[in-house]
């Protein structure tokens, strides 16, 4: 793993796996027809943060993973019994709900800084 080709055939495995069309998955990630389809084929040989965020967000998949660099699709944790998954790109996501979950059981107490 780890080059252009790799993502190429992510992209394609995981829209295969949810049954999509290239327009399909503009319409859900918002990123542009003509460039999912240079992904496709591999003309594009560089892809915009904001879409690689776009596809791992509606895939479910780390950014590492997508990008071909490691293996680790999605990372999970527990606290007590409660679980919790997080990929790279939902992962600011999963810390504020792990933050509202320990205040919610006062195990966290959280004060506001004030820079003057």
């Amino acid at each position: 793993m780890g080059n252009v080709i790799d993502t190429k055939d992510i992209l394609q495995k995981y829209m295969d796996l949810k049954g999509l069309t290239p327009k399909q998955l503009s319409e859900e990630t918002g990123v542009k027809l003509v460039r999912i389809k240079r992904y496709l084929t591999g003309d594009c040989d560089k892809m915009p943060m904001s879409e690689i965020r776009a596809f791992c967000d509606y895939f479910g998949l780390t950014m590492d993973y997508f990008l071909g660099l490691s293996n680790t699709k999605a990372w999970a944790f527990s606290i007590g019994n409660e679980k919790f998954e997080s990929t790279n790109a939902s992962f600011e996501k999963s810390c504020v709900e792990v933050v509202e979950y320990l205040k919610s059981k006062d195990l966290l107490k959280v004060e506001e800084v004030k820079y003057e």
